[in-house]
């Protein structure tokens, strides 16, 4: 279940080397213009996943009637229980589909 869901990213590194040239650096030129190093996490997943609780057992899947009576609208964002759901959309116009703005574009 969770295995197959494993992704792996991009890490890029553009430049070997960088220097700062500004007021907050011990070797400050002032005759030079001021540069800065900037760390850009854009997807914060680090501190996505450290600020979260993360599954750590009991781990099951939904029987028949479970599935059927779940309702997506009951669970709240803080909940004891998380969920992991796999579903395939043909139609994105469905309400199901219409709450996952960040879920992974489908064909219209």
């Amino acid at each position: 279940m969770i295995e197959n869901s494993l992704r792996g990213g991009i890490a890029k590194i553009s430049r070997r080397y960088a220097s700062a040239n500004n007021h907050l650096v011990k070797d400050h030129d002032k005759s030079k213009p001021s540069r800065f190093i900037t760390y850009l996490d854009a997807n914060s997943l680090y501190a996505t996943a450290q600020s979260e609780p993360l599954p750590v057992g009991n781990f099951r899947f939904l029987d028949e009637w479970e599935i059927k009576t779940f309702d997506l609208d009951k669970v709240s964002a803080d909940s004891e229980t998380g969920y992991r759901m796999r579903y395939t959309v043909s139609n994105r116009a469905t309400p199901f589909a219409q709450r996952l703005p960040d879920g992974p574009r489908t064909p219209n």
